[in-house]
C-alpha cells in the first residue's frame, strides 16, 4: 500500500502538479488518523473489556465471601442456641433440679465460658479499597451496599468487644474463682 502512495507522490511531484500533491498529502495525513483513531479504539475496547473481567472477578469473590460469612452465621447461631440451652440447664440446676450427669454439668459449665466470634470475611472488598479498585464496580447500588455492609461489620464488631469484655469481667473471673476446670 505504501509502495503505491510513493508511486503517486512521485509522478505528481515529477509533474509539477503541487496542488495534486498537496491533496494527496491531506489525503495521506487523515488515512494516517483514521488507524491512529481505529487503534486507539481497540484499545480502550480492550481495556474495558480486561476491566469487566475484573469486575466480574471480584463480585464472584465477594459472593464467596458472603457465603462464608452466612455459613460462620449459621454455626455461631447453632453454637449459642447449645450454650443457651447448657446455661438454663445450670439454672435450673441451681435452682434445685437434682444433678444426675456430673459429666454433663461439666460440659456445660465450659461450655457456657467458650467465646466464639464472628470475623468477617471480608478480604475482596478490603482488596478493593485499598487497592483502589472499587471503581471497578459499574453498580453504584452494589457499591452502596458493600459500604454500609463494611459500616455493619465495623459497629458488629465494636458491639462484639464489648460483649466480650463486659463477659469477662462479670461472668468468666468470678466463676473461674469457684469452678475448677480440670
Amino acid at each position: 500500500m505504501s509502495r503505491y502512495f510513493q508511486q503517486i507522490r512521485s509522478l505528481l511531484t515529477a509533474e509539477g502538479r503541487l496542488s495534486r500533491y498537496l491533496v494527496y498529502a491531506i489525503g495521506e495525513i487523515v488515512l494516517v488518523m483514521i488507524r491512529i483513531l481505529m487503534a486507539l479504539q481497540v484499545n480502550n475496547w480492550n481495556l474495558d473489556r480486561q476491566d469487566k473481567k475484573r469486575e466480574t472477578k471480584f463480585l464472584n469473590n465477594i459472593v464467596l465471601d458472603l457465603n462464608k460469612d452466612l455459613a460462620r452465621l449459621a454455626y455461631l447461631v447453632d453454637f449459642r442456641k447449645g450454650q443457651i440451652a447448657g446455661d438454663q440447664q445450670l439454672i435450673a440446676f441451681i435452682n434445685g433440679q437434682p444433678v444426675t450427669d456430673i459429666s454433663k454439668v461439666t460440659y456445660d459449665v465450659v461450655n457456657s465460658l467458650m467465646e466464639e466470634r464472628f470475623t468477617p470475611n471480608n478480604n475482596t472488598y478490603r482488596e478493593l479499597s485499598s487497592s483502589g479498585n472499587l471503581n471497578l464496580i459499574s453498580n453504584d447500588s452494589i457499591k452502596l451496599l458493600l459500604l454500609e455492609l463494611e459500616e455493619l461489620y465495623k459497629t458488629n464488631n465494636f458491639s462484639i468487644d464489648h460483649e466480650a469484655f463486659d463477659y469477662r469481667e462479670y461472668i468468666s473471673k468470678p466463676l473461674n474463682k469457684h469452678v475448677d476446670l480440670d
